[in-house]
């Protein structure tokens, strides 16, 4: 974990502006060369995306905040193509554009995307988790 990331998704964590290099928050939304990749939706809710970028300094910047706020996921690349992986190492595909949403709902999170009704759930100690696999642009 590089000290930017660390230092910018604790900022994040805490609701507080930080710029460092090439990122910053303003405390709800965490921005990688301008573009937006995380950002708190209420007080409840986050939500992160590649925003078009698939590199190694996105997913790293991701996985950061996801280990910060306390995820037991992380994203990973295999044969140029980019997941999703759970506590249990079940991958879900993620896309280029693709948003993901973590809500929280006192000490369980729900994880999910707009997926046409396609829904997949599983129980974990802390958490519980629905996703789905296909992007919003493809028909489920």
């Amino acid at each position: 974990m590089r000290q930017v990331s660390k230092q910018i998704a604790e900022a994040f964590y805490e609701g507080k502006p930080k710029t460092i290099g090439n990122s910053h928050t303003d405390g709800n939304q965490v921005f990688l060369h301008g573009n937006r990749i995380a950002w708190k939706v209420d007080n409840d809710k986050l939500a992160i995306t590649l925003a078009g970028w698939p590199t190694v300094t996105t997913r790293e910047r991701l996985n950061t905040i996801l280990f910060e706020f306390g995820f037991n996921y992380y994203l990973q690349q295999v044969n140029h193509e980019q997941f999703l992986v759970n506590f249990e190492d079940k991958k879900t595909p993620l896309y280029d554009d693709q948003v993901k949403t973590f809500h929280r709902i006192g000490k369980r999170w729900l994880l999910r995307t707009n997926c046409g009704g396609m829904w997949w759930s599983l129980l974990s100690w802390v958490y519980w988790v629905s996703f789905c696999a296909c992007p919003p642009w493809r028909s489920a």
